[in-house]
This record gives structure tokens, C-alpha cells and sequence, in this order.
């Protein structure tokens, strides 16, 4: 019986360490296709020493990316645009006061 890609990587074994995507086992570390149809494959990229470099590297860049966070241009343009909506709410609402006013 053959196991699939999507069943080697739904596992709990490879789970955290490989995804499946169009038939086919990726390492979710060192970008690759893994020949999913032999368990002993896939353990052996798991025990190489360059899966397990790629794996480091991986911890030195999330801990990185958790003390300085990048923000995006839509973030950016989302607050550009509240600060915007603010300015004309207020400009709104100043013309009504003004107009009462009088």
C-alpha cells in the first residue's frame, strides 16, 4: 500500500517539519521535494546535516524577526487612512459647529 504525500505530511512524526502540495512532500526548512513513498528517505533528510543547518538557521531568524517585526505597506496605508478619516470627520464636524453658530 502507498502512503501519499499529504498523509506523510498530516503526521505527527513530519508534520511540523514537511506540507504536501500537489502530490508532493516538501521541507518546510530546506525548500526541497522529498521522495514521500519511502519512510527511510524522509528520515534520512531529517538526520542530514544540512536539513538540520537549514533548521537552525530558521530559529535564528524567528527569534530575530520577534524583536524588530517589519511592518507592511498596507498596514501602513491602513493607518494613513484612519488618521485621514479622522482629520475629515473632524474638519466635518467643525463645519456643522460653525454653521450652528452663525
Amino acid at each position: 500500500m502507498s502512503v501519499s504525500a499529504f498523509d506523510r505530511a498530516k503526521s505527527s512524526e513530519y508534520k511540523e517539519e514537511f506540507y504536501a502540495d500537489g502530490g508532493k512532500l516538501f521541507c518546510r526548512f530546506c525548500k526541497i521535494v522529498i521522495d514521500h513513498k519511502h519512510k527511510s528517505v524522509i528520515d534520512n533528510h531529517r538526520h542530514s546535516k544540512k536539513h538540520q543547518t537549514y533548521i537552525e538557521i530558521e530559529k535564528t531568524l524567528s527569534s530575530q524577526s520577534q524583536k524588530t517585526r517589519q511592518t507592511t505597506i498596507i498596514s501602513h496605508y491602513k493607518l494613513l487612512s484612519e488618521s485621514e478619516q479622522i482629520n475629515l470627520d473632524f474638519l466635518y464636524l467643525r463645519k456643522k459647529i460653525v454653521t450652528l453658530l452663525k
